[in-house]
């Protein structure tokens, strides 16, 4: 897994971890990194939901963060999308092939305008994809 150390290196950007083994859960110290503009941990085999400290509203993910690309795709993620992204700099959204749940909120994406890719897919979702 991630070691505890590693959070606190409060300045990096980029992130890229993806084709690993890592396993464990993603820290809720991932909040630490206030410029974290790449998040690839895609290809592991981390575990449970989304850390909650992205955002004083855990139902959110933090706007002030400087995310561009998230990709954690291929992993074992679970539990239900946050109910808003409220990243305005997201560009890419990668969640697919994980065991999330639930419905697709469907204010999920109100302000990500730059979102130029999002996959949910191979995931357990259930519903209608909304409007918008």
């Amino acid at each position: 897994s991630i070691p505890k150390s590693f959070y606190h290196l409060e300045k990096l950007e980029y992130i890229y971890l993806h084709d690993n083994k890592l396993t464990g859960t993603l820290s809720e110290n991932i909040g630490n990194f206030r410029k974290l503009k790449d998040l690839y941990l895609s290809r592991n085999l981390l575990t449970g939901t989304l850390p909650k400290n992205l955002s004083p509203n855990p139902s959110v993910l933090n706007d002030s963060r400087q995310f561009r690309h998230i990709l954690l795709s291929y992993n074992k993620f679970n539990g239900t999308l946050p109910m808003a992204l409220d990243l305005r700099r997201l560009r890419w959204l990668d969640l697919s092939f994980n065991e999330f749940t639930g419905t697709i909120p469907a204010n999920m994406l109100d302000t990500c305008d730059l979102l130029a890719l999002i996959y949910l897919d191979h995931n357990r979702l259930t519903g209608t994809i909304p409007e918008g």
